[in-house]
């Protein structure tokens, strides 16, 4: 019973938690696109979109466990983590190409990369574009 019940809470953080995540850091990402004065792009909102393909694999995992009480066959968990690898690939290659096009396609627009880290992000986890070079100090 108690592999039923932690399978059941992880089945339900994957089906219902992270894709209602990934649902409203998709409509946050409509903002890259407003083209505001100031913009604050991160890498990861990519990954955090994409990360359904990855846990609702592992939903079919914990499925499995509720209803038979058992692990899945052997079969059925090396297809399902061959998927996840191939997942974990796409978004990468996914997360690096939407970076590079969108930010190359802002500049295009005529805005100007910060070189200072945007106030409130770790060093590295985002990039603040302006329309003018004076708001980067602000």
């Amino acid at each position: 019973m108690k592999k039923k019940l932690i399978a059941l809470l992880v089945t339900l953080i994957f089906v219902i938690v992270i894709p209602t995540i990934s649902y409203y850091q998709f409509i946050e990402c409509a903002q890259y696109f407003t083209y505001n004065t100031e913009i604050i792009y991160s890498r990861f909102s990519i990954v955090v979109i994409l990360a359904p393909i990855i846990t609702i694999p592992f939903s079919i995992l914990g499925f499995y466990i509720i209803f038979t009480g058992e692990l899945a066959p052997e079969k059925i968990q090396k297809k399902i983590n061959t998927f996840v690898i191939y997942a974990f690939i796409f978004i990468f290659v996914s997360t690096i190409i939407a970076s590079m096009l969108y930010t190359h396609h802002i500049e295009s627009k005529g805005y100007y990369k910060c070189k200072s880290t945007p106030i409130g992000w770790s060093a590295g986890t985002a990039i603040k574009f302006v329309i003018d070079e004076k708001l980067c100090f602000r």
